[in-house]
């Protein structure tokens, strides 16, 4: 009852406000129904402004005009948050009027920034006007992939709302997605230092783990005399990495009688701590050696 009050004042003011053929109204929503007074901190809302038939909507980044007589138009679109991580959701809340009455609004849709997919429809809040929806982090993801490294993103939303004559009054707001861990990949919070599929950056996967978003060192192929190195420095500069002298598992190679236990590791190497510039013996427990290389690529 209070926000049907509160609309019909707003209506009524317009019509009444004298010399001055335009009326502007502003209205904050906390939650997803108080109305009036200052938004509180982490909600975002924008402001309508009524002109005779033709309504004008100021969302955050953008404005949409409706000329056409009778047209619906917005008080106030705004979200209950400004910013949500991964597990959390938002509501969108608008307060919609029409100036041939609250019952030839037809409906409304939440969509994406400038139109592209769609959320769904908006209900009513119980309230005349008010309408909402809620949209989570994964409901976001399956409508656009939620993918970013520099510790959030800010993702934009359209409401759009029609009378029955096919009118329609489109509105646009925005949403931070962060990350605590320094960004998301495939949807996913991820922390950008540790996480060794995601090194640094999304898809940067490591051998041998990540830290301090750099990859660990790891040991190379299997290789034995007949390939023609004889350093682990020549190995490794190869194939485009830096031999690190005991950088994995304190060791800087591996060794094996024969190359089957090598490459399906079936027993347990034997460990060789040595500059990476010494020339390899080849003999018994190193006829086949890996050597500790950086992993970078």
């Amino acid at each position: 009852m209070r926000c049907e009050v509160l609309v019909a004042s707003l209506l009524l003011m317009g019509a009444c406000a004298g010399g001055d053929d335009n009326a502007t109204v502003t209205s904050d929503t906390v939650g997803s129904t108080t109305l009036g007074g200052s938004s509180n901190s982490g909600n975002t809302s924008t402001s309508a402004t009524a002109t005779g038939a033709t309504s004008t909507s100021m969302g955050t980044g953008s404005e949409t005009t409706s000329s056409a007589e009778g047209a619906p138009f917005f008080i106030s679109f705004s979200t209950n948050v400004g910013q949500i991580t991964e597990g959390e959701s938002v509501v969108f809340t608008a307060i919609v009027s029409d100036p041939d009455g609250l019952d030839d609004i037809a409906g409304g849709t939440l969509l994406t920034g400038g139109g592209g997919f769609t959320y769904g429809p908006f209900l009513s809040a119980g309230q005349g006007g008010v309408y909402s929806i809620t949209v989570s982090w994964t409901q976001m993801h399956q409508v656009e992939p939620i993918e970013f490294e520099d510790g959030e993103v800010s993702r934009s939303f359209r409401a759009e709302f029609f009378d029955k004559d096919g009118n329609k009054v489109d509105q646009e707001t925005s949403v931070k997605l962060s990350c605590a861990g320094g960004g998301a990949c495939s949807g996913g919070c991820v922390d950008f230092q540790t996480d060794g599929e995601n090194c640094g950056a999304c898809g940067l996967a490591c051998t041998d783990g990540c830290s301090d978003a750099k990859c660990l060192p790891a040991y190379g192929e299997c290789i034995s005399l007949r390939d023609g190195f004889s350093t682990c420095s020549d190995y490794c500069g190869s194939i485009g990495e830096m031999c690190t002298e005991d950088g994995c598992v304190d060791a800087t190679v591996q060794g094996w009688n024969s190359y089957p236990s090598c490459v399906a590791m079936d027993a347990a190497p034997f460990y060789f701590s040595e500059p990476c510039d010494a020339a390899q013996t080849w003999g018994p427990g190193r006829s086949i050696i890996r050597c500790c290389c950086s992993d970078t690529n």
